[in-house]
C-alpha cells in the first residue's frame, strides 16, 4: 500500500528539463519511503489565496501537472528549467491503520495516523534540507503544517484509490488560508495628515512591524522583535532619565561601561531600571514578563544553536505570532509610562475586519 504525501512548496524550485531525475528510497521513523524530485504542480500559490474557487477543487490540484511546462528565462547548463513548486513522499507499506476516529482533537489528528502528519513534514522537511544545504538554496523555506497546503492520499500498489468505505480514510488534507490585511480609512488617512511634514516612524517600531513581515521564517522574526525591545527600552529609559534627578553622568556610567559584562542587561533594563525611571517593572505584568523571557529564550537558542526553542520546544509560526503580539502589547504597556507627546501616533480607534466567504468547503 502507499500513502503519497504532496505538500505545495511556498517558493520555485527550478529542474533541469534535460536531466531525468530518479525517486529514491530511504528509511525515515520507521518507514520505508520514497522521495520525488520537485515538480511542476496543476496548483500555484497564488490560486491557494482564491475566494472564489471552492476548497476541494483546489485540493485535487495538489498534484503533478501531466505536463511539466518548461521556461526559457531560466536557463541551467544550456537547458531550459521547469519550476517545480510540488515536492512528493510515497510511505511504503503492507497495510496503513486508516480507522477513522472523530474523536480525535487537532494535536491528536496531526501527530497519530498512519503516517502522523507531523512525520510527513519532517520527510518533506529533510529533503528539503539537503537540497538547500547541497544547492547553496538561501530561497527554501522548510514547509510547515499550519501554513502550506498538503495532500496524503492512501493508494493500491498500482497507485489506485481504494473504494468509498465510511470506516475508513482515503484520503486527509490541509489548507491554511494565510491573509494579512492592511488598510486606508478616513480616520488613518486624517491621522497622516496631522503628522509633522518630518516625521519618521523610530527604528524599533519598524523592526516590530518587520517581525511580523518576516514570518513564517521564524527564526529571523525572533532575532527582529527581540533587536526592537532593545532599541525600544534603551530609548525609553533615556527619555525618562532625562527628566529625573538622577546625574547624567551617572546615567552614562551605567549604561556606557567599557566591558560588556558590566553593562545592564535588556531584562535588568525591563525591569530594575525601569523601576527606578518610571517607578513600574514589567515584573509587575507576569504574562507579559513571561512573553518576554520567552522571546529572549528563542533569540538565544537561534543566535547560539541556530533553532529558536523555548523549554525545549522548537518554536512554531503561531507561537512565534503569538509572540510578536505579546512583544507589541509590550511596548504599548511600557510606552504608557512616557509622556503623551513622545508616545508614537496611534488611532483612537481600532479597524473591524470582516472577511466574507474566505473558505469554500467540498460539496457533500
Amino acid at each position: 500500500m502507499i500513502a503519497r504525501f504532496r505538500v505545495l512548496l511556498p517558493f520555485t524550485l527550478y529542474i533541469r528539463s534535460a536531466d531525468h531525475l530518479e525517486p529514491f528510497e530511504f528509511s525515515f521513523r520507521g518507514y520505508r519511503t520514497k522521495a520525488y524530485p520537485p515538480m511542476l504542480a496543476v496548483l500555484n500559490q497564488a490560486e491557494t489565496q482564491s475566494l472564489a474557487i471552492a476548497t476541494n477543487k483546489l485540493i485535487e490540484q495538489i498534484r503533478r501537472a501531466e505536463t511539466q511546462t518548461s521556461t526559457n528565462w531560466i536557463i541551467m547548463d544550456g537547458a531550459p528549467s521547469i519550476p517545480g513548486n510540488l515536492i512528493q513522499i510515497d510511505f511504503l507499506k503492507d497495510d496503513f491503520d486508516r480507522r477513522r476516529l472523530e474523536s480525535l482533537t487537532l494535536a491528536d489528528w496531526t501527530n497519530r495516523g498512519d503516517p502522523p502528519i507531523v512525520v510527513a513534514f519532517e520527510a518533506s522537511n529533510r529533503i528539503l534540507s539537503k537540497i538547500r544545504a547541497v544547492a547553496r538554496g538561501g530561497v527554501i523555506k522548510y514547509v510547515d503544517l499550519e501554513r502550506d497546503w498538503w495532500r496524503l492520499d492512501y493508494l493500491t500498489d498500482s497507485e489506485e484509490e481504494f473504494p468509498d468505505d465510511p470506516a475508513l480514510i482515503r484520503r486527509k488534507f490541509g489548507a491554511p488560508f494565510n491573509l494579512a490585511v492592511t488598510g486606508v480609512s478616513s480616520s488613518v488617512w486624517a491621522h497622516i495628515q496631522e503628522l509633522p511634514p518630518d516625521y519618521v516612524p523610530p527604528g524599533w517600531d519598524n523592526l516590530l512591524l518587520d517581525a511580523e513581515a518576516l514570518l513564517p521564517n521564524v527564526g529571523a522574526s525572533i532575532v527582529a522583535v527581540n533587536a526592537a525591545l532593545e532599541v525600544f527600552i534603551k530609548s525609553c529609559l533615556d527619555r525618562l532619565i532625562s527628566g529625573s534627578s538622577i546625574s547624567p553622568k551617572l546615567w552614562e556610567w551605567i549604561n556606557e561601561r567599557n566591558d560588556w559584562r558590566k553593562q545592564p542587561s535588556v531584562s535588568e533594563q525591563f525591569d530594575v531600571l525601569l523601576e527606578v525611571c518610571a517607578g513600574r517593572s514589567l515584573m509587575e505584568e507576569p504574562t507579559l514578563w513571561e512573553a518576554f523571557r520567552n522571546l529572549r529564550e528563542a533569540r538565544n537558542e537561534f543566535v547560539h544553536k541556530g533553532k529558536p526553542i523555548i523549554g525545549g520546544s522548537e518554536v512554531t509560526v503561531s507561537v512565534a505570532t503569538r509572540l510578536i503580539n505579546r512583544a507589541n502589547e509590550i511596548v504599548n504597556w511600557v510606552e504608557a509610562l512616557l509622556p503623551a507627546d513622545q508616545r508614537r501616533p496611534r488611532l483612537t480607534k481600532s479597524t473591524e475586519w470582516r472577511i466574507r466567504d474566505l473558505l469554500h468547503w467540498p460539496e457533500t
